[in-house]
């Protein structure tokens, strides 16, 4: 049951790490939320009853919010390398002009 209470904890502050952009702790937390949820078994669930159905849908929506946010700061890093990739065609352009 323990994990049943550590879980939303988790991606709570999962949530917290990726509104920070630290998605290195994003991915530590991660890996200890999916190790706790390793461990649940049937019995833990079916002994959970809708506590257990709510923590585990919780963790589902902050799993697809987590994807959505990585998806759209991802977006952006490509926004911004395409950026300097065609200044450095510009830049290379100009310097083979002259010469």
């Amino acid at each position: 049951m323990e994990a049943l209470v550590q879980i939303p904890v988790l991606g709570e502050a999962m949530l917290l790490a990726a509104q920070n952009a630290d998605w290195e702790e994003v991915q530590r937390l991660d890996d200890e939320r999916y190790a706790l949820l390793a461990t649940l078994d049937l019995d833990t669930l079916m002994s959970g009853g809708e506590a257990a159905r709510t923590v585990l849908e919780e963790a589902l929506l902050i799993t697809e919010t987590l994807l959505k946010l990585a998806r759209e700061v991802r977006a952006e890093h490509l926004d911004e390398l395409g950026a300097v990739q065609r200044g450095q065609r510009g830049a290379r352009a100009y310097l083979s002009s002259e010469g």
